[in-house]
């Protein structure tokens, strides 16, 4: 068992000696303007992973749904504080890569809080428990026993998703037809640029895509379109879950701020 004993924010300095500093890469983070941007950013982001986010949630913490949305929000907390050290770092692929990833969190979990869809969250939950391992009698138990409290209808549940092993069976809840792709929920969203931004990260996770490989990051502004929209959907997927105003009123100066500092560099 991993055991903590000091929570303090330290840094190992023998980790730089394994560090392969890419400059051409970096150089662009050590810009006055950017450095001190993302100076703010680094604040922003300690005072929102020290945020209470329990108190902003519903009346019942224990409720189902509740620690649903504590599930995803851990998650996309820890992607969004990884994604920031991995762009500090100068690992541009990787940036891009893992920007993909932030943007299919933002639209299944935009998808999971649209309005109408109180009730989606269930399937998700129990579509995914299915696939993991749907020939475990445990599981089978687990499913019961999570529709039993939820007041779910346990056959209907059972029945739509152990023979399915597709773990993305649950959006036939929102798209009753047609292709279970992601420009369709994109489309559910409303947002075709969302589509348009996943396809551009996409040239840096499949291998076989020309994008990646002729001098992606040789120029300040292939490397701001890519920073611009790390931290475009970093503000956009933090603010789909509970907020007070001092963490809001900071975004809305980030995003102006971001505003500025991207149309210097991308010219």
């Amino acid at each position: 068992m991993l055991e903590i004993f000091s929570p303090e924010n330290r840094c190992d300095n023998q980790l730089n000696k394994l560090y392969i500093e890419n400059y051409s890469n970096t150089e662009f983070v050590s810009e006055a303007d950017v450095y001190s941007y993302m100076s703010k950013v680094h604040d922003f982001l300690i005072k929102y992973r020290n945020f209470d986010f329990d108190c902003m949630i519903y009346e019942d913490n224990h409720d189902a749904k509740n620690l649903h949305i504590r599930t995803w929000k851990n998650h996309i907390s820890e992607l969004i504080n990884e994604l920031y050290n991995t762009f500090i770092h100068g690992n541009l692929f990787s940036v891009a890569a893992m920007t993909r990833t932030l943007i299919e969190c933002f639209v299944y979990y935009s998808i999971l809080v649209w309005p109408g869809n109180e009730q989606l969250v269930h399937h998700w939950y129990i579509c995914n428990l299915c696939c993991l391992r749907k020939n475990d009698d445990n599981v089978r138990d687990m499913i019961q026993k999570y529709c039993q409290i939820n007041h779910l209808s346990f056959k209907e549940m059972w029945n739509t998703y152990s023979n399915d092993p597709r773990n993305k069976r649950w959006l036939r809840q929102i798209i009753p037809s047609g292709q279970l792709d992601f420009e369709a929920y994109c489309k559910y969203l409303g947002d075709t640029q969302i589509y348009e931004d996943y396809q551009s990260a996409c040239s840096f996770v499949h291998g076989q895509d020309l994008a990646a490989k002729t001098l992606p990051f040789t120029f300040y502004s292939s490397i701001c379109y890519r920073f611009d929209m790390m931290m475009v959907y970093i503000f956009r997927t933090i603010r789909l879950f509970p907020l007070n105003d001092t963490l809001e009123n900071q975004i809305t100066d980030l995003e102006n701020e971001l505003i500025s500092v991207s149309e210097k560099y991308l010219r």
